[in-house]
């Protein structure tokens, strides 16, 4: 199921301010606890549409080089909630596999707020491509490009569901994303998420999974949102998890 951007090239710029990493870096710099929330649409036959909220915990370092901000986040556990009939259980070996790549944070001030933009990313799950934004998804699974990134055996990476129809399912997924937000006076970083995804079926455990689900990405400001808190620098995954109630 596939849910194209239909407006690419709007989403690139956010402010003509130039980044103001030098000046502002001492604010940005540092490890912080990541919780993001991404609602879409759902159209499953006979059942109807349904919300998917998809909640993911991470953290992110963000360094200062001198004359740029780098961002490089790291996931670390995702859970699919909303009224599907369906519930989606994705093991957190997947978050984790995904080799985290710094990306640079522009960042800049208009009167008192403080502004920041991570620019659009392209994460890529189960398959390599030579262009990962633009190249089609393999729907095959003996395609060389698939490769089995949860070591579990299957190609691609492996979801369970449970509710009217169970199995595992064994997919590639492409996510497209973009974070935009300010600083609080706390320190903390707020934002919205803007998030395309499409997603090929390499196979199953039960072959009434592999009917194609249309998908649509809500981008509403509202839903879409991330938090991000200062957290000690030797945070890790597991601490992320089990602090993540008390942290946000």
């Amino acid at each position: 199921s596939s849910t194209p951007n239909p407006d690419e090239e709007a989403n690139e710029g956010d402010s003509d301010a130039p980044s103001m990493a030098a000046e502002l870096a001492s604010q940005f710099e540092g490890t912080f606890a990541l919780h993001r929330s991404v609602t879409t649409s759902q159209e499953i036959p006979m059942m109807g549409a349904s919300e998917i909220v998809t909640t993911s915990l991470g953290y992110a370092q963000v360094t200062f080089d001198g004359e740029d901000l780098w961002f490089t986040e790291h996931g670390c556990h995702v859970e699919s909630g909303g009224d599907s009939p369906v519930e989606v259980d994705i093991p957190d070996v997947i978050a984790r596999s995904i080799q985290p790549a710094p990306v640079k944070l522009k960042v800049w001030q208009e009167g008192d707020s403080v502004y920041w933009h991570r620019p659009e990313t392209v994460t890529l799950l189960g398959v390599t491509l030579d262009d990962p934004k633009a190249d089609a998804l393999p729907d095959d699974p003996s395609d060389p490009r698939v490769f089995d990134q949860d070591s579990d055996g299957n190609p691609g990476v492996t979801v369970k569901l449970v509710g009217f129809i169970s199995g595992d399912l064994y997919v590639v997924q492409r996510t497209i994303n973009t974070y935009r937000g300010t600083l609080a006076d706390s320190g903390v970083l707020t934002g919205s998420i803007e998030e395309y995804g499409e997603q090929s079926i390499m196979g199953s455990t039960n072959s009434m999974l592999e009917q194609d689900i249309p998908t649509e990405a809500l981008n509403d400001p509202e839903t879409n949102v991330i938090k991000m808190v200062a957290v000690d620098s030797a945070i890790d995954c597991d601490a992320v998890v089990e602090l993540a109630d008390s942290l946000f």
